[in-house]
């Protein structure tokens, strides 16, 4: 199911029609889709959750925005075919090393750190030091959360694999926002049912995918 489909579902089942327009696009409802997504996310680490993601990086450049980003396990530069892993410092640490910071003389990047104060809203700043002499490619490998449903036509791993799942995170969020304790904890008892069967699911994947490898 698309966006445009959720959001029918969660209307109807809510009775919120003050939360779609009468066409069924937003008017409120997409925040608590989004919300419940997040939630579903949360919960259990998805089969495609684990990435290998790629962002190009300029000479002198020692900072870059990833998004979506729910913990970050790796971190290589990729220069003319080479791969240099990275290794993880804590901030601090960086602006002791390289105090001019911004203004920081390039070379080969050794360290990475992340910015721990926007991780956790699926936004990170990842900082790179030293900045590269030569534009290259920066891969971070981590957990990330599903693609964020923007338009209508967007569909996510939730809304296509458990789309009754993420309506029904989405009715959790809504119960949250009434402050309707009983409620939340009925969705909540409900999605841990379903989840169970999903974790089965997963775990019928993995098995199958192993036979095919040995066999």
């Amino acid at each position: 199911m698309n966006l445009l489909e959720i959001r029918e579902q969660f209307v109807l089942l809510s009775g919120r029609y003050d939360l779609a327009n009468d066409d069924y696009t937003d008017n409120g409802a997409d925040f608590y889709i989004k919300a419940g997504q997040k939630y579903l996310d949360r919960l259990h680490t998805y089969e495609k959750a684990t990435l290998r993601l790629r962002w190009p990086i300029d000479a002198n450049q020692h900072r870059l925005f990833i998004s979506q980003v729910r913990s970050i396990k790796n971190v290589w530069f990729y220069f003319n075919d080479e791969r240099y892993e990275l290794t993880e410092k804590p901030l601090d640490v960086l602006k002791k090393w390289y105090p001019n910071w911004g203004d920081t003389d390039s070379g080969s990047p050794l360290y990475y750190g992340i910015d721990k104060a926007v991780t956790g809203t699926g936004n990170t700043r990842l900082y790179v030091m030293p900045p590269p002499n030569e534009e290259g490619e920066i891969v971070v490998e981590g957990l990330f959360y599903a693609r964020e449903l923007l338009t209508d036509e967007d569909t996510s791993y939730w809304s296509e694999m458990y789309p009754s799942l993420l309506v029904m995170a989405a009715l959790r969020e809504l119960e949250v926002f009434y402050r309707n304790t009983q409620g939340k904890r009925d969705w909540e008892a409900a999605i841990e049912s379903e989840m169970h069967a999903f974790e089965l699911d997963l775990v019928e994947r993995e098995i199958a995918n192993t036979t095919q490898m040995e066999g």
